[in-house]
This record gives structure tokens, C-alpha cells and sequence, in this order.
């Protein structure tokens, strides 16, 4: 994950240096390019997170449903 924010934001000042004529504009070139890396940090982190809890929670469910139908099973015998 850092290597990729890494070639994001050397890809986002390479992008922004070809505005050398203009100082101020580059300097909000940049910023706007570190803004985007860390949102998209950010949302993909966010992203991973939910995937990883939804496994979980079907995990979950999964195995509670397997003991109830043991237990179901075992009290018809």
C-alpha cells in the first residue's frame, strides 16, 4: 500500500512540475495530488475493512447455522 501511495504522489509531482511558469498553480497541483492519494488511501483501506468484516460475518453465520442444525439433529435422536 505505501509503494503504491509513493508512485501516486512522485506520478502527482512529476504531472504538477510541468507548470513551472506558474509557482502557485504547481503548488496546488501538488496539493490536489497528495489529497486524491489520501483520500483513495483512505477508501480503499475503508473498502478492505468492510470486505474483511463481511467474510467474517458470513463466516460466522455460517458456523452458527452448522452447530444449530447439530444441535437440532441431536434432539430428534
Amino acid at each position: 500500500m505505501k509503494k503504491l501511495f509513493v508512485i501516486l504522489f512522485v506520478a502527482g509531482l512529476a504531472t504538477s512540475c510541468n507548470n513551472a511558469a506558474n509557482p502557485e498553480q504547481r503548488m496546488k497541483d501538488s496539493l490536489d495530488s497528495i489529497t486524491n492519494l489520501k483520500k483513495e488511501s483512505i477508501d480503499n483501506a475503508a473498502e478492505q475493512a468492510k470486505d474483511t468484516i463481511q467474510q467474517s460475518n458470513d463466516s460466522l453465520k455460517e458456523r452458527i447455522d452448522s452447530v444449530a442444525d447439530q444441535t437440532r439433529d441431536s434432539l430428534k435422536k
